[in-house]
């Protein structure tokens, strides 16, 4: 903090006259700035800074007010805090008291407000801490993830717990020894899942046409007997952006991976953006070979919600109004009609598939309009989507 209050000293105009004023600290704040890591940016671009948040923090009343952030804090709801009261944990005697390490042991913090107790992995309110969705609300988390002794043994080591439930332990480098070492934190966009009964027709469209490829005849599908999974999911956002979504996720994580936290270069900047390049063959002479073109995410939804609607719903649609009219048809060349035989056990079954179609219309356009606003949502929180957005926009959800 010290370091941080220096280094933001030296920047600010009147803090310090000229002929004052340390040239180490204000060709260091340049360094950063030119960067992407300066003090401005840190304060505007979340993602892309997610490890360099500490160097805003100049005292203890902003690290207060930045642990309040963090435990998820809403005007509707608590969010999950440390302690009960922060606020009484930090004015106290204790608490006004300089942060610095132990001086006997020369490790670790005895400070109410240390990194060592906010975020103390063998307490269960250190692990919880911050599990908080967008409205404050607690995030569910199985309770054995937050149980302490799973985690260590009686002599105080570090084992992978054996739950009674699946769980997916991941170790992603063992060259990684710092949280510094680290990528960045997973940009929020592609984190929006569609619905159920959004996925379910999708599911029935790929079986639909499996069958008529295998050349098999395909009766009402069973949605109950339809399968979601991971690969299903990726195989509609293939359609939808018209990219293999396997090929975009392994993109991602290689860009993420080139950037640590602490990275002081262009790197990030460079592997962050939301540009599309096209390739131009013709080119000649003075003529570009590639055109850069960058589009706003609000642009790029709708086109991926259109092509949902085109190539998933609306074939879905058309199959099952031509399996009413071809059930009502027959109706009609067996004389009964389904307006007067409401009794009659075919007129019953006919109302029936009318029925289910009507609340399964109904429950796929719901999905679609509500994945559409989530991905609106999204490109607002996101900073890096935020900055393609037309200011007009982003002005209406800032006020």
């Amino acid at each position: 903090m010290d370091l941080t209050r220096d280094l933001h000293k030296s920047q600010r105009a009147g803090a310090q006259a000229p002929d004052a004023r340390d040239k180490a600290y204000s060709a260091e704040t340049s360094r950063r700035d030119k960067s992407n890591m300066g003090f401005e940016t840190i304060g505007q671009d979340l993602e892309s800074t997610a490890g360099m948040q500490y160097l805003r923090v100049q005292n203890m009343d902003q690290l207060y007010k930045m642990y309040d952030l963090h435990s998820g804090k809403t005007s509707t709801a608590s969010g999950c805090p440390r302690v009960p009261s922060l606020s009484k944990h930090f004015h106290c005697p204790s608490g006004r008291r300089k942060m610095d390490g132990d001086f006997k042991t020369g490790c670790g913090g005895k400070h109410p407000l240390s990194p060592e107790f906010m975020f103390n992995g063998k307490t269960e309110a250190g692990l919880a801490f911050g599990a908080a969705d967008l409205n404050g609300a607690p995030l569910h988390v199985i309770p054995e993830q937050f149980a302490v002794r799973t985690y260590f043994d009686t002599e105080g080591y570090f084992h992978v717990p054996q739950l009674e439930r699946t769980c997916c332990w991941v170790c992603t480098c063992p060259d990684m020894l710092t949280p510094f070492d680290m990528p960045l934190a997973r940009p929020l966009q592609g984190t929006v899942v569609p619905g159920e009964s959004l996925m379910k027709c999708f599911a029935e469209k790929e079986l639909r046409k499996k069958n008529t490829d295998a050349g098999i005849a395909t009766p009402r599908v069973d949605w109950h007997s339809l399968v979601l999974d991971q690969g299903m999911h990726n195989r509609m956002r293939s359609l939808a952006t018209r990219k293999d979504e396997h090929l975009r996720k392994m993109d991602l994580m290689l860009a993420n991976s080139l950037r640590s936290y602490d990275l002081m270069t262009q790197a990030s900047s460079l592997t962050t953006g939301n540009s599309d390049v096209t390739f131009n063959p013709n080119a000649s002479d003075d003529e570009a070979n590639y055109v850069i073109r960058t589009l706003s995410m609000t642009t790029k939804i709708s086109r991926e919600v259109d092509r949902l609607y085109e190539y998933v719903v609306a074939p879905w649609i058309q199959q099952n109004t031509q399996d009413l009219n071809t059930s009502h048809r027959k109706l009609l060349e067996a004389n009964i009609d389904p307006k007067v035989d409401k009794e009659n056990g075919q007129v019953k079954a006919y109302f029936e598939e009318r029925a289910l179609f009507n609340r399964r219309h109904n429950a796929i356009k719901k999905d679609l309009t509500q994945y559409l606003l989530r991905l609106l949502k999204t490109c607002f929180l996101s900073a890096k989507d935020a900055a393609t957005v037309p200011t007009g926009y982003r002005v209406r959800t800032d006020i």
